[in-house]
């Protein structure tokens, strides 16, 4: 699925935002992901200006270190991906955290709407 990716990372965000502990142990295992893909993903949530992180060694956590700032030097099509990241993500603030079917509900209302060229 093409935006398996997209829809990873704003899971990440959300589980980010409404729990305590997330640690990179416990978010490698919580996703399936290996640490690569969270260093990646982790990377694109800063880059699109949704959240800064940094690791706390002493918690084992990652906590906020500040505001993010959108990457404008990044490459078009990176570009592309990171402000449909932080619309995405800002929209998915407003949804119930423990409610995914609505977001996977949207993220395919808004693949047909591409879809369909609009």
């Amino acid at each position: 699925m093409a935006n398996s990716k997209i829809l990873r990372q704003i899971r990440l965000f959300n589980y980010i935002l409404y729990t305590e502990c997330h640690g990179p142990s416990e978010l490698i295992r919580y996703f399936k992901i290996n640490k690569r893909m969270l260093g990646r993903d982790l990377k694109d949530l800063r880059d699109s200006g949704v959240i800064d992180l940094k690791y706390d060694k002493e918690s084992d956590n990652y906590i906020v270190r500040g505001e993010a700032v959108f990457d404008d030097t990044a490459a078009p099509r990176r570009k592309q991906h990171l402000r449909r990241l932080y619309r995405l993500c800002r929209i998915t603030e407003e949804f119930e955290t423990d409610n995914m079917e609505a977001l996977e509900e949207y993220a395919g209302k808004r693949r047909e709407y591409e879809e369909e060229g609009f």
